[in-house]
């Protein structure tokens, strides 16, 4: 039983690398808990909090400057403090600034009392080469 019990845990091993090794699980990059502040810098990235402005009707409009990323952004995900996807009420607008070595970053988000906030930024090139294979 015990010889058994090793033979199945090698096995799901096998094929958990096996897995992996076919489809390679890319770190996307999180910018870690920012404020919505002016001036605000994160810490995981040195993302900056450049402009918050609460005069477009319903929505809050949030400029944010990235340092430069290995990576393409493509698509940005905005999380509150628990993790929660937070609507946008339109894509985020993404701009590289060769001058600055930053990209800028312009969100659309629901008007809302000062909350803590992360961005997931994607890039989903990668998925995009594999499903045209």
């Amino acid at each position: 039983m015990e010889n058994c019990v090793k033979m199945m845990t090698a096995y799901v091993g096998i094929c958990t690398l096996a897995a992996l090794v076919a489809n390679p699980v890319r770190a996307d990059v999180n910018t870690g808990l920012l404020e919505r502040e002016v001036g605000f810098v994160g810490d995981e990235i040195g993302a900056r909090v450049t402009g918050v402005d609460r005069t477009d009707g319903n929505a809050t409009v949030l400029d944010l400057s990235l340092p430069p990323l290995d990576e393409a952004v493509d698509r940005i995900e905005v999380l509150d403090r628990d993790g929660n996807v937070v609507e946008q009420l339109r894509p985020a607008q993404i701009e590289s600034d060769q001058e600055q070595n930053r990209v800028g970053v312009r969100l659309h988000l629901k008007r809302a009392p000062k909350m803590a906030f992360r961005l997931r930024l994607y890039d989903d090139t990668d998925e995009q080469n594999t499903q045209r294979e």
